[in-house]
């Protein structure tokens, strides 16, 4: 999931629905956003780069390190978004999605 500078997408439905397919289906999610002109990244698991940077305390210290720097205004945005209160383009997509939501998954 991308988190643009204004934090729309948390906001968009397809997006909303797209994170709880995601999350039905027990697939891992990573965020990406980015803070002052700089990207950062939250894992589940450590990067290649925690793993070639991590030094003597390991990659998920430095995966900690650097997950520390994601700007937590977006991280919040994100979390507290809901699918009853996202916004569609078009009212047929809220009805189709909500359907879907509440019968397959």
């Amino acid at each position: 999931l991308v988190i643009d500078p204004g934090s729309v997408v948390t906001n968009r439905m397809w997006c909303g629905f797209e994170n709880v397919v995601i999350a039905q289906q027990r697939k891992q999610l990573a965020m990406a956003s980015t803070n002052r002109d700089k990207g950062h990244v939250l894992t589940v698991d450590p990067t290649p780069l925690d793993v070639a940077h991590s030094g003597q305390r390991g990659p998920a210290h430095h995966q900690q390190e650097r997950q520390k720097k994601f700007p937590g205004f977006r991280l919040r945005a994100s979390l507290t978004a809901t699918l009853e209160t996202a916004e569609v383009s078009f009212e047929e997509d809220k009805i189709m999605i909500h359907e879907v939501v509440e019968q397959e998954l």
